[in-house]
């Protein structure tokens, strides 16, 4: 696999909230036709990651071109379509069997794609799993190498199917709660799992199905430092299911974890993208507005200084925004939006301050138990 180098470009700005290492520093520009694993730094060490085998590491998924797409379901094209010749006087009878054959041919597709040798190696790393003397050093690392592989072609490319990878599940469920769980929470050479693919890719449906599992570590980070839920920021949501499944994804991590690297949450880098309706999500399920990353800015001053009107509406409208504060360069977001020329925003600060400056003292000076006290 093909390594990015690093850029030469001086760093950029504090605030500005990209997700650094990734892709260059500019995910964006990913290609539609590259594998996710080339996206991602591989400059430190993860946590969680999937045992090594002896000897050698397997370094991410094979190249695309390494990659066999996943058969369409139904008749191949270089086979004649089924006939089924409808019984006589029920041509209504005849169209639900021609569509029970096909559903049936399409199960069958599916069941094809179940590779035999995943299913040998779930059960060797079962008994690796249970006993970790149970495999040879190369019987381990075939095992690994076959699961890792396999997994991550089926379930990490950018049209993954969710039926597939819901029948896997089953299967590795199957094997054992173990070796669901390993499988599920495997890391490339990069530290990405499924849920990492899969979100970076706005394939909702799949997580859906990683999520249904019940074993998936959604708040664990990349080699470059970033969780799932952080690249929530960057992928787009298509639908109400996207939405939902989102939620889902948001209510069982830490919303509040800092990226490594910088000290960034989820809603700084939503923030910075630009992203309402992400920032909506993530204030929907308890974010916290006034976390401050490495140099003390908030998701507040990263909204000042892009220019997010409405973002930083959105977070002055939380109860517990607290506008004033600094950070270690003793900037306020009222600061950074002046700096910024971002006079509307300027505004909006100074009306929520003055705010806040005005309730301070009355909450002190007029406590009815303290004036009895003194008479």
């Amino acid at each position: 696999m093909k390594h990015k180098e690093e850029p030469t470009d001086p760093p950029a700005q504090r605030r500005s909230l990209q997700f650094v290492g990734v892709n260059g520093g500019g995910y964006e520009s990913s290609s539609e036709d590259s594998t996710t694993a080339e996206n991602f730094s591989d400059n430190e060490s993860t946590e969680n990651e999937a045992p090594e085998p002896p000897e050698e590491k397997v370094r991410g998924v094979p190249e695309t071109s390494q990659l066999r797409p996943l058969e369409t379901a139904g008749p191949k094209a270089s086979q004649e379509p089924p006939h089924v010749a409808p019984a006589e006087g029920a041509s209504g009878s005849g169209k639900k069997k021609a569509k029970e054959v096909e559903e049936e041919e399409e199960e069958e597709e599916i069941r094809m794609d179940l590779s035999p040798d995943l299913i040998s190696a779930c059960i060797a790393l079962e008994k690796y799993l249970e006993n970790n003397d149970a495999l040879t050093e190369r019987e381990l690392k075939v095992a690994y190498t076959t699961v890792l592989q396999e997994w991550l072609r089926l379930a990490c490319r950018r049209d993954a199917h969710p039926e597939l990878v819901r029948r896997h599940l089953i299967t590795f469920r199957a094997v054992s709660a173990r070796v669901l769980n390993y499988v599920v929470n495997i890391a490339d050479g990069n530290g990405n799992t499924a849920l990492h693919y899969s979100v970076s890719h706005a394939n909702f449906p799949v997580v859906r199905q990683l999520l249904d599992s019940g074993v998936c570590c959604v708040d664990k980070q990349n080699r470059a430092g970033y969780s799932p839920i952080m690249l929530i920021a960057l992928a787009t949501l298509r639908s109400q299911e996207d939405n939902d499944t989102v939620l889902q994804l948001l209510r069982l991590g830490d919303l509040n974890a800092k990226a490594s690297q910088a000290g960034q949450t989820a809603l700084m880098l939503a923030v910075s993208h630009g992203r309402l309706d992400v920032v909506r999500a993530l204030l929907a399920c308890g974010a916290d507005v006034n976390v401050q990353d490495a140099d003390g800015s908030t998701a507040l001053m990263c909204a000042c200084e892009h220019g997010h009107k409405d973002i930083a509406g959105l977070l002055l409208a939380q109860p517990a925004c607290d506008a004033t504060l600094a950070d270690h360069d003793g900037s306020t977001a009222l600061t950074v939006a002046l700096d910024a020329g971002q006079n509307e925003i300027a505004s909006m600060l100074y009306s929520r301050m003055n705010s806040q400056c005005s309730f301070a003292p009355m909450s002190e000076d007029r406590n009815p138990s303290s004036s009895s006290a003194e008479e």
